[in-house]
C-alpha cells in the first residue's frame, strides 16, 4: 500500500501539541435538552417499558437535540474524530434510567450496536467493582483493573461510547492519538516502521478451542482514509494458549519495535480528556487509538459504561483484510460465528460475581473467549 499526498486539509491530522482547543471537543447539554431527554425517556417508558434493546430514534425521540447528535456524528466520521457530550447529572437518574437515557442519546450517534462478547453483551461494564476483590487483578480483562491500559483500539468496534457514571480519586485519564497524524510521522521518521503496520502478518487471535489466529494489517491506507485496528492484548499467543502453538502465532522482533514505536509516536500527539462523571466519550475507533492511565478508586469506584456503535449512513468502508474482527460485533449471527448466541444482553450494573476469563485478555476486547467455559 502507498500512502498518496494530499493538499486538502485533514480535520484529522491534529496532534496534542498544537491543538486548537481543549474544550473545542465538549459539547455542554442545556437545560432544554435535560428537559427532552426527561420526556423522550417517558415516552419509552409509556409506549416501550420493554428490553433496552428497543431503544432506538424511533422509540426515544429527540426534536432540538437530534441536530446537535447528528453534527456530533458527523465530526465523529468527517471531523475530529472525537466528541465530549456533557451536562447530564447522572445521579439526578436511577441506574435503569441512566441506561435508558445513554441508549437513547448514543442511538442519534449510531444506530447499530455491536456484541462485545459471545454472550452478545451489547453494555459493557468498565470498573474495578468491590465485590470482585476476591479475583486477583493478573486474572482478569485489563478493563476491569485499576491498571494502566496503552494505548490501542477495542478491534471490531467503529464508534467507541463511554458514559462516565463515576471517577477516579486519582488518575484514570482517557487519552485519544489520531491514527492519521501518526501515520504522516511515520512516513516520514520511521517509513519501516509504517510498512510492518500495514503488512498482513500480524497474527490476531480470534478464538482459543481450537486457537485459531488471523494474519492482518493493523493499520491501512484506503479509501482515501488512515485505519487502524490494534490491541496489544490480542496480539500473538495468549499466556493460556501458549503450550498450542500455531504457525506464524509469536510476534517477531519487528512487529514488536514497530508496537513499540506506534505507541511511543501515539503518546507524542495525544490529548488526554479531562472526564467528569456524566460525560460521554464518543471516538471514531477506526481512526483514533486511545489509552487508560492507572488510577485509585475513592469509596466509590470509578465506572465507565462502554458501547460498540455504528452509524449505516457515515460509516466508513474497511478494507476485507480487516474485517475478520469487525464481523464478529456487527454481523450477522451465521457469520460471527457458532460460538454467539441469538440475543443480545444488556446488563444494567456490574454484574455481581465476576467469572474468570479463561483464555482472553487484550486492553479491550473478549471475543476470543470459547465455549468452554
Amino acid at each position: 500500500m502507498v500512502i498518496e499526498p494530499t493538499t486538502e486539509p485533514d480535520p484529522l491530522c491534529w496532534s496534542g501539541t498544537n491543538y486548537r482547543s481543549l474544550h473545542h471537543y465538549i459539547i455542554h447539554l442545556e437545560d432544554g435538552d435535560i428537559s427532552e431527554l426527561k420526556t423522550a425517556l417517558e415516552f419509552w417508558k409509556t409506549g416501550m417499558n420493554g428490553s433496552p434493546a428497543s431503544v432506538s430514534k424511533e422509540t426515544f425521540p429527540l426534536v432540538h437535540l437530534a441536530s446537535r447528535l447528528e453534527k456530533l456524528a458527523l465530526n465523529l466520521h468527517k471531523g475530529s474524530g472525537f466528541a465530549v457530550l456533557r451536562g447530564l447529572n447522572t445521579k439526578d437518574f436511577s441506574a435503569e434510567d441512566n441506561m435508558l437515557i445513554y441508549l437513547g442519546i448514543s442511538s442519534w450517534v449510531g444506530s447499530h450496536r455491536g456484541a462485545q462478547n459471545k454472550k452478545r453483551d451489547i453494555v459493557t461494564h468498565i470498573t474495578d467493582a468491590k465485590e470482585w476483590s476476591n479475583i486477583p487483578h493478573e486474572q482478569r480483562h485489563g478493563i476491569h483493573t485499576n491498571t494502566a491500559l496503552p494505548f490501542h483500539n477495542d478491534m471490531g468496534c467503529e464508534i467507541l461510547a463511554l458514559q462516565y457514571r463515576e471517577i477516579a480519586k486519582q488518575g484514570g485519564a482517557t487519552s485519544v492519538s489520531s491514527a492519521t497524524t501518526i501515520c504522516a510521522e511515520l512516513a516520514v521518521d520511521h517509513p519501516e516502521v509504517l510498512k510492518e503496520l500495514m503488512t498482513a502478518d500480524w497474527p490476531v487471535q480470534l478464538t482459543a478451542k481450537p486457537t485459531r489466529y488471523a494474519r492482518l494489517p493493523v493499520l491501512a491506507f484506503y479509501e482515501g482514509r488512515v485505519l487502524i485496528s490494534v490491541d496489544p492484548g490480542r496480539l500473538g499467543l495468549h499466556p493460556a494458549t501458549a503450550g498450542i502453538r500455531d504457525e506464524g502465532c509469536d510476534l517477531n522482533e519487528s512487529q514488536i519495535k514497530a508496537l513499540e514505536v506506534l505507541g511511543q509516536v501515539a503518546e507524542k500527539h495525544s490529548i488526554s480528556i479531562a472526564a467528569q462523571p456524566g460525560d460521554i466519550l464518543f471516538v471514531n475507533n477506526l481512526a483514533l487509538l486511545h489509552k487508560r492511565d492507572a488510577y485509585l478508586d475513592a469509596e466509590t469506584r470509578r465506572h465507565l459504561v462502554r458501547l460498540w456503535l455504528r452509524h449505516p449512513d457515515l460509516s466508513w468502508e474497511i478494507p476485507e483484510e480487516m474485517k475478520a474482527p469487525w464481523k464478529v460485533a456487527y454481523g450477522p449471527i451465521e457469520e460471527a460465528g457458532s460460538f454467539l448466541v441469538p440475543r443480545d444482553r444488556y446488563q444494567i450494573v456490574p454484574e455481581k460475581e465476576y467469572k474468570v476469563p479463561k483464555y482472553s485478555s487484550g486492553s479491550a476486547a473478549w471475543l476470543i473467549d470459547s465455549d468452554e467455559q
